[in-house]
């Protein structure tokens, strides 16, 4: 993906209120959804499931509760 793309949101992402607002005050809402600011390098945010978007990474905000899906290797079921 390129940085100058705006990050993709995830399914099951934080979405803005009808006046795009996210509920945290550190969340920022891009492309749709809510999103928290981190100053990591790509490889770093990419590692934990966050999108690069003019320099800075970008982690998507899930409902209390969810988890991010893994971003590699499969899935194991016990």
């Amino acid at each position: 993906m390129s940085e100058d793309t705006l990050p993709e949101p995830e399914p099951e992402q934080v979405r803005p209120d009808g006046k795009g607002r996210c509920p945290r005050k550190w969340l920022v809402a891009l492309n749709g959804a809510c999103w928290a600011e981190a100053a990591w390098e790509m490889e770093k945010c990419q590692e934990l499931g966050g999108q690069m978007y003019k320099g800075t990474c970008y982690m998507p905000f899930m409902p209390p509760g969810r988890k991010h899906p893994p971003t590699s290797g499969p899935l194991k079921n016990p």
